[in-house]
C-alpha cells in the first residue's frame, strides 16, 4: 500500500513489471526509476534512454520517461524529445 492524499491505495505491479511495459527495452539503459503519486494515484515514472537511428543514419540515444499506473500496470504517458519522429 502507498499513503496518498486520497488515503492508501494498493501497488500491485513490481517495480520490474513497471520496467518491461515501459518504451526503454533494455533493464541496463533504465537511469531512475521513481515509485510517487501523480493526480492521487500511485505511478512509477521510469526514465531511461533508446538507441535509435536519425534519419536511418545517425545513431542516437532518445532520453525517454514512461509514466506507468502502479495499480493496472497500464503506460499513463511517454515523453520523448520533440525530434524522436525522425528517429526510427
Amino acid at each position: 500500500l502507498m499513503k496518498t492524499s486520497a488515503g492508501k491505495k494498493p501497488v500491485n505491479i513490481l517495480p520490474e513489471d513497471a520496467i518491461g511495459v515501459s518504451e526503454t527495452p533494455n533493464k541496463g539503459a533504465i537511469k531512475k526509476i521513481e515509485l510517487k503519486e501523480e493526480s492521487q494515484k500511485p505511478i512509477y515514472s521510469v526514465k531511461g534512454t533508446k538507441q535509435s537511428r536519425l534519419l536511418f543514419i545517425i545513431p542516437v540515444n532518445l532520453e525517454v520517461e514512461t509514466k506507468v499506473n502502479a495499480e493496472s500496470g497500464n503506460v499513463i504517458s511517454v515523453n520523448k524529445p520533440w525530434w524522436s519522429f525522425l528517429a526510427w
